[in-house]
């Protein structure tokens, strides 16, 4: 079942793919799919943040390093007040235009996952990597003595268009992850 479930989602996304060169136009689409689709709830929000190499680029390309995360509030565990909370990033999201190369992506996506690890100390962090209008889920995770890589959502390998019957898929992968966040 296609993501393009209304006037504003398809709006978002015929931008975006009339205009496949910038990834800007891609990344607004998945923002908004983000926001009002899968994550409308009050204890979640978006944010761009800047990757550690964004300075460098900023004079070539702004849109070039900024990476959207999808953070989430959660009560502290110590704590009796719900107005007690800590927020966390729960999603990191790497995106590329139409033409750029997935494994390129990847790679960002994979830096991103182990620079926030490594500042939080959390177990593991989801992450999302797109081409254009089409995405990816992942899991990283910190595993002693084994070599870091992002973990497909159920093994699943391939990208997945939000155009396409396949897109349902993201629905079971977000409920998945809201049912565990990162900790």
């Amino acid at each position: 079942m296609s993501l393009l479930t209304n006037r504003e989602i398809r709006s978002h996304w015929d931008h975006a793919v009339r205009d496949p060169k910038s990834k800007h136009p891609s990344q607004m689409f998945w923002e908004f799919l983000l926001c009002n689709k899968y994550f409308p709830e009050p204890r979640f929000f978006t944010r761009w943040i800047w990757s550690p190499s964004t300075l460098q680029l900023i004079a070539a390309d702004l849109y070039m390093r900024q990476n959207l995360s999808v953070e989430i509030d959660l009560p502290a565990p110590d704590v009796v007040s719900t107005s007690d909370v800590r927020t966390r990033i729960f999603l990191l999201v790497e995106s590329g235009a139409f033409d750029e190369a997935p494994e390129q992506i990847e790679a960002l996506a994979l830096d991103a996952c182990q620079s926030h690890l490594r500042s939080t100390g959390l177990n593991f962090v989801y992450a999302m990597t797109t081409i254009g209008t089409s995405a990816k889920m992942w899991r990283y995770q910190n595993r002693e003595g084994v070599t870091p890589s992002l973990e497909p959502m159920n093994y699943w390998n391939a990208y997945i268009e939000a155009d396409s019957n396949q897109a349902s898929k993201f629905s079971d992968w977000v409920e998945m992850m809201k049912a565990d966040p990162p900790q």
